[in-house]
């Protein structure tokens, strides 16, 4: 039986459609540029032999620390291609941040652009194994230029037996023991996968997508492999921006997106004369995930994009897309998160692993063939994660009699900011270092612009006092700056268990003087 590999993917829609743009690209000056399938398939082929002769070989993972752009998109098949897993790192990361996902992942090389060449160069004395920098610029000290590297070699395919429960890709995804994990994901979970959601949201070579969400993130990567396994047009920006993204729908005639709400959110902020003056009717399907959009958003969303068919799905980098509201539904099921996707079989379980009552709440369970295979180097983990071939994000769920599935609450204490997961046990393991805190506990609270934002609830030492600026101050440099808590609550003591825990759900409920439910 034939299953593609991505590599696959790009190497058929070339044949089949050599001078069709496959990557259309938008740079913060506003200026468009493209690749065609064919150039697409000859450019990564050519990235695969150099790489190859520069020593990357099959099963050598490869880190990509960059903003959107059409050369991630190379870059991404030529790995395929050669089976050399790619690692998306998250460019917010700062160099300690970094650091960790580069020897965790035991990258052997790393492509970098030149918004984060400063940042590579904080970094690279504790990276462990990497011996290529290739830098995607000008010229950067001490590495390799992205157009050096390609200049030479020859654009034929890559002579490497790949198979398609090979690795694709490391997606690293934070938990809340407050470090990262690698999840591995195969080539066959995101080519099948690619074929599932394509049905599902009508995707054919007619299709120009917009995705103008960051490519490290599991979601744009995967609309990117849809993309060329329908031979359709991927249409990409370097970083979001609201007028801009309705600028480019109107001048591209987009026929589906997906975005985040805090997206959403922002392209509903602009002034409705100015957005009047865009044409949004081209656009046919929108999809959404991340956070929860609230029914007043989604009527203001299908009142702005009127020829618009709205879905909402579940899922994670682990599981993919496991379930999805589909537009009919929108509006008659409040809070919900749909069906369970084509293929994909859910279950509601209790902790001993027994199945729930309908409209009961336990732990979701997923099974399907586009779920990933386990955790890189973190067997306990991974164990953790399944259950008879089930695999959870531990969300919990209900189903009601008709099947539909409803999130009631997230994974554990994780913080949903802008659409990007925001682990609270990674900003505490760092703000446990500074010297005037005793103890501590980071919470999501509700933010208009960004769905949520982070919240220190801090006990100082005894005889130490500190003001809310100087907290704040001090996470400067030392995370990321979605991660630095927007405000600082100083008390007494923490609420605990007979056992010790801190009972963060009660922190969040005086907060908020009710309970969240999302």
């Amino acid at each position: 039986m034939y299953i593609p590999c991505v590599g696959d993917l790009i190497r058929t829609a070339a044949h089949a459609y050599p001078q069709k743009e496959a990557v259309v690209f938008y740079h913060e000056n506003g200026q468009r540029s493209s690749i065609t399938y064919q150039q697409l398939n000859s450019k990564s082929n050519s990235l695969a032999n150099a790489l190859t002769n520069m020593g990357i070989k099959k099963n050598d993972h490869v880190a990509l620390y960059m903003l959107n752009s059409i050369e991630y998109t190379v870059i991404f098949l030529a790995l395929a291609k050669i089976g050399a897993p790619a690692v998306p790192v998250d460019f917010s990361l700062v160099p300690d941040e970094l650091s960790y996902i580069i020897n965790h992942s035991d990258s052997k090389a790393i492509f970098f652009d030149d918004v984060l060449k400063d940042k590579v160069s904080m970094a690279r004395k504790s990276f462990e194994q990497v011996k290529h920098y290739i830098y995607v610029g000008d010229t950067c000290e001490n590495s390799l230029g992205y157009e050096e590297v390609l200049s030479d070699a020859p654009d034929k395919e890559p002579e490497v037996d790949i198979r398609y429960l090979d690795c694709l890709y490391i997606g690293y995804t934070s938990g809340t023991t407050g470090r990262p994990k690698g999840a591995v994901i195969s080539h066959y979970a995101r080519s099948i996968g690619a074929g599932i959601k394509n049905a599902q949201y009508m995707v054919d070579e007619t299709a120009k997508w917009f995705s103008p969400g960051p490519m490290y993130h599991a979601k744009p990567l995967v609309n990117f492999v849809q993309a060329i396994a329908a031979r359709a047009t991927l249409i990409s920006m370097k970083r979001f921006n609201h007028e801009g993204a309705l600028r480019i729908i109107n001048n591209e005639k987009v026929t589906h997106s997906f975005m985040v709400p805090a997206m959403f959110n922002m392209i509903l902020s602009i002034p409705q004369e100015v957005r009047k003056g865009y044409d949004v009717s081209s656009v046919k399907v929108l999809v959404s995930a991340a956070a929860p959009l609230l029914t007043e958003t989604k009527l203001k969303i299908l009142d702005f994009f009127k020829n618009a068919g709205l879905h909402e799905f579940y899922g994670a980098t682990e599981l993919a897309l496991c379930t999805n509201l589909r537009p009919e539904d929108q509006i008659r099921k409040v809070r919900c998160v749909g069906l369970p996707s084509p293929i994909d079989e859910v279950k509601i379980l209790d902790d001993d692993g027994n199945e729930v009552p309908r409209g009961e709440v336990g732990i979701l369970y997923s099974k399907n063939p586009t779920q990933f295979d386990g955790y890189y180097k973190n067997p306990k983990a991974t164990e953790d994660a399944f259950r008879d071939g089930f695999n959870t994000a531990q969300d919990m769920a209900r189903m009601d009699e008709e099947g539909y599935i409803y999130i009631v609450d997230r994974k554990k204490d994780m913080i949903l900011h802008g659409g990007e997961n925001v682990y609270p046990a990674e900003i505490e393991e760092s703000l446990k270092n500074n010297p005037k805190i005793f103890d501590l506990a980071v919470i999501g609270v509700p933010n208009e612009k960004y769905g949520e934002e982070v919240k220190a609830v801090v006990v100082l030492k005894e005889n130490e006092t500190a003001s809310v600026e100087e907290i704040i101050d001090w996470c400067q440099g030392r995370m990321s700056r979605k991660k630095i808590p927007r405000s600082v609550d100083f008390v007494d003591e923490l609420p605990r268990n007979p056992s010790g825990k801190i009972l963060k759900r009660v922190l969040r409920d005086q907060y908020l003087g009710k309970k969240l439910i999302n």
